[in-house]
């Protein structure tokens, strides 16, 4: 009926060559993720001096 519109499927080489692309953009998410508490904790630390407040 609306075979002029169907999508055709991808080239199998084209979709391996996408689906790489994807895993590394997602990858680099998840490094991204992991190490952002230990760069926000690395600059947000007190000094190590100890502040004794009377």
């Amino acid at each position: 009926m609306f075979l002029g519109q169907m999508p055709k499927r991808p080239n199998r080489d084209e979709a391996i060559k996408q689906l790489k692309t994807h895993v590394k953009q997602f990858v680099a998410f998840c490094v991204v993720v992991r190490a952002v508490p230990y760069v926000l904790h690395y600059f947000c630390q007190e000094s190590p001096e100890l502040k004794i407040e009377i």
